[in-house]
């Protein structure tokens, strides 16, 4: 059986895609930024895209600014 571990939402602003998912009810976590590391030197390397997240008992709603 296969399963949706996430699905994602895209927006301009973080604290604006947050702040609707909490008025309608839903815990949102803090927003962090994504980071990433680079293969060769293995240090860590902001995305420049904040992320949070929707929760749920099983699986989540990943929010993210570009």
């Amino acid at each position: 059986m296969m399963c949706v571990d996430h699905v994602g939402g895209i927006g301009s602003s973080i604290s604006e895609l947050r702040r609707v998912w909490l008025d309608a009810g839903f815990f949102v976590t803090e927003p962090e930024v994504l980071m990433a590391v680079d293969p060769v030197t293995h240090q860590h390397a902001s995305l420049g895209q904040p992320s949070c997240h929707v929760i749920f008992e099983h699986g989540k709603i990943e929010l993210t600014a570009v």
